[in-house]
């Protein structure tokens, strides 16, 4: 069978089409534009194939890259070095890794992509010794170096690194420039600016970038209104200043001024109204775009994640056009911060394609729920590690053994290994051996590694070393006050918590959430649903917060008009807000609202979790529907508890079911033989009442 020739003009069509796909995330169409290529000379064609890989990776399909660079016949330094890059961008450090390693021979631009390769290793070392040993230098190997250095938060032997660069360039400058702005160090940012001989729109977003960073929204807006020319990272920098300093109104009218909206700023937007804990307005936003790609599905899948409401977040997850690892990795994350751990594993086990990504993502599951069994499992099961796979090994084992001992062999460290030992030794009451590492490196330590300690401080309880270290900070963000809010609230010191939630410079959805359940927690249920009432958007963790609150105090009342309440709010409930209800019709022994609320569920998109069944099963044993309840103990899909089944023999003692007291005694003795003394005495007394029988 022959190939269709191609004109040059065609040629140039191709490469645009692929250099679209891949610039827009588009895997769907970049396969479409491939399957043209099959029936074409072209399939042959190195330099297409090199452009294949560049948009497979671009498009985190790490098999079809590697697919066609192993259908390369005389791969050459560019086919080496995009499927290099490819597997870096994409996670791939060890494969990435081995391929460099495996070239026959390499160029410049090769070795240049190793520097780049070992900085994302977080080996900043060697990336230094790699480059003393390269044949030849250029203005990119110094500053692959510098940037290595840089992204760990070693800025001072960034700089001295930076200083040997024998001719600085602005690229080198611009990377030197992001570091100090990261960092929020901006009057070190400022004076490399100003000594900046040709500054790019890449300069100017990088000292706006600082003056954001450092807090300082006045100076933002000066260098903003001075950019010569601004590009949209310049726009979006501005406009998230804006949003992330509590100016919304002002991040949305600068939104609406950018001459020329892409899909890139509708996004920004998004992630903002999200982070804000607006979710009306970020699917608003998501709704008017244009134009989506999986970025934009992505924004708004991980608004719902943050929003904590699975039902969207599953339906959003089931609508999306098409998934890619951060789409399954978005839902993975998702079910792991709220302990549905097996939703999680489920979810992982259904991916088209594990990676690296996905992997870690469980691995974080395993460590936030405690499971280091099964973390240990699953890290010995993957092919290959990254920085933050080790990092999230050391989480997992941080409650049950020594974070050390697998400190001890990763391959390299950043602030986040040291923040995660800091973490764990906080989290098993080990204050000394965090304490001791906190000063050991104190010295390189950020706001983030100070908001760690202070953690471990609050998780111990040391309520006043935990105030000593906020007060020492030179700055601190929205989680550093959270923190140290939630501290109070969770050790029985309200006044203070309310003075700490007074004096937030700017208040999220997170710390609304966290000053009402200290009230909470006190037993101020009147005062917390003040604070609900006062909350400018209260998200689906405030409305169930406040319906357990009132649901275990028996407030029936209040649940029902509570629950009207957040129907005409538009506000979907989850299977928590549910529970509350059921619990709350239960105690109430209303059990037609009972009923009626559990086949709700389903009208919801919602699947019955256990404590819904015995919900229904305290009900219907509380009415005396005593054969209903053991019927529904029978056909339940989970096994019953001890709750269930002793709601069901209390109530037979009530009415003097013998036989089927009887029953439920033995199948909670079967089920659970350790615990069988009060099924034996909740029996007995069955008996004891009934003499004759």
């Amino acid at each position: 069978m022959g190939v269709a020739p191609v004109s040059q003009e065609e040629l140039y069509g191709i490469e645009q089409q692929l250099r679209w796909a891949g610039n827009t995330g588009d895997l769907a169409h970049g396969r479409r534009i491939h399957r043209v290529i099959l029936g074409t000379g072209l399939r042959y064609n190195r330099f297409v194939s090199n452009l294949l890989i560049q948009m497979y990776g671009k498009c985190r399909s790490i098999k079809d890259a590697t697919e066609v660079f192993r259908s390369i016949a005389r791969p050459d330094f560019y086919s080496y070095n995009i499927m290099i890059t490819t597997f870096a961008l994409n996670g791939h450090l060890d494969d990435a890794n081995a391929l460099f390693l495996s070239m026959p021979t390499k160029d410049l631009i090769s070795w240049n992509t190793g520097l780049a390769l070992y900085g994302k290793l977080g080996r900043p070392h060697d990336v230094k010794r790699m480059l003393f040993f390269m044949p030849q230098h250029s203005v990119a190997s110094w500053t692959s170096v510098v940037h290595a250095y840089a992204r760990i938060g070693h800025l001072d032997e960034a700089r001295r690194m930076f200083d040997r660069i024998p001719e600085v360039n602005t690229v080198a400058a611009n990377v030197m420039l992001s570091a100090y702005s990261q960092a929020g160090s901006y009057k070190q940012a400022l004076s490399l600016f100003q000594s900046i001989d040709q500054r790019d729109v890449i300069s100017w977003s990088g000292i706006l970038m600082a003056y954001t960073q450092a807090g300082s929204l006045r100076g933002a807006k000066r260098i903003f209104d001075l950019m010569p020319k601004r590009d949209s990272a310049g726009w979006n920098i501005m406009v998230t200043a804006y949003a992330q300093n509590g100016h919304m109104s002002e991040a949305k009218g600068l939104f609406h001024s950018v001459p020329e909206l892409t899909i890139v700023t509708w996004t920004a937007m998004i992630a903002l109204y999200s982070e804000c804990g607006n979710l009306r307005e970020a699917s608003f936003m998501f709704d008017l775009m244009p134009s989506r790609n999986i970025i934009s599905w992505n924004a708004i899948l991980a608004a719902h994640a943050q929003d904590e409401n699975f039902t969207l977040l599953k339906s959003t997850f089931d609508s999306m056009p098409e998934r890619d690892a951060v789409s399954w990795t978005t839902l993975i994350q998702a079910y792991g911060i709220n302990a549905k751990v097996f939703l999680a594993e489920n979810t992982y086990r259904k991916m088209p394609l594990w990676d690296l990504v996905s992997g870690t993502a469980l691995l974080a599951v395993y460590a936030e729920n405690k499971d280091p069994d099964n973390a240990r499992m699953l890290f010995d099961e993957l092919p290959e590690r990254n920085l933050l796979t080790w990092n999230k090994m050391v989480a997992a084992v941080a409650a049950s053994t020594e974070p050390k001992a697998i400190s001890d062999k990763m391959p390299a460290y950043d602030m986040a290994t040291w923040n995660t030992m800091i973490e764990g030794y906080g989290g098993s009451g080990n204050l000394a051996d965090a304490e001791a590492l906190f000063q050991s490196v104190r010295h390189v330590s950020d706001s983030v590694m100070w908001t760690t300690m202070l953690q471990a401080y609050a998780t111990c309880g040391d309520v006043e070393r935990a105030e000593g270290t906020f007060n020492d900070m030179a700055a601190r963000d929205g989680v550093t006050w959270i923190v140290m809010l939630a501290a109070y609230g969770t050790n029985a010191r309200l006044a203070e918590a309310v003075r700490t939630f007074e004096a937030m410079p700017k208040r999220n959805a997170l710390a609304w959430n966290t000053i009402m359940s200290a009230c909470i927690t006190h037993g101020l249920v009147d005062r917390a649903a003040e604070i609900f009432a006062a909350m400018p958007e209260p998200n689906l963790a405030s409305w169930a917060a406040l319906f357990g609150a009132f649901a275990h105090e028996g407030n029936t009342n209040f649940v029902i008009e509570f629950y009207r309440e957040m129907n005409l709010a538009g506000e979907k409930p989850d299977e928590n807000v549910f529970l509350s209800i059921l619990a709350a019709f239960s105690h109430a022994g209303m059990i037609d609202e009972s009923l009626k609320h559990f086949e709700f569920l389903s009208d919801h998109g919602l699947a019955a979790i256990k404590e819904h069944y015995c919900c229904i099963v305290d009900v219907l044993s509380r009415a005396g529907q005593l054969k209903e309840a053991e019927k529904l103990i029978e056909t339940m899909p989970f096994i019953p508890d001890q709750s269930a089944l002793g709601a069901l023999l209390c109530a037979c003692k009530t009415q003097s079911d013998i036989e089927r007291g009887s029953r439920a005694a033995r199948l909670a003795i079967d089920l659970e033989p350790e615990s069988s003394c009060a099924p034996l005495v909740g029996i007995v007394n069955i008996y004891s009442e009934n003499p004759l029988s």
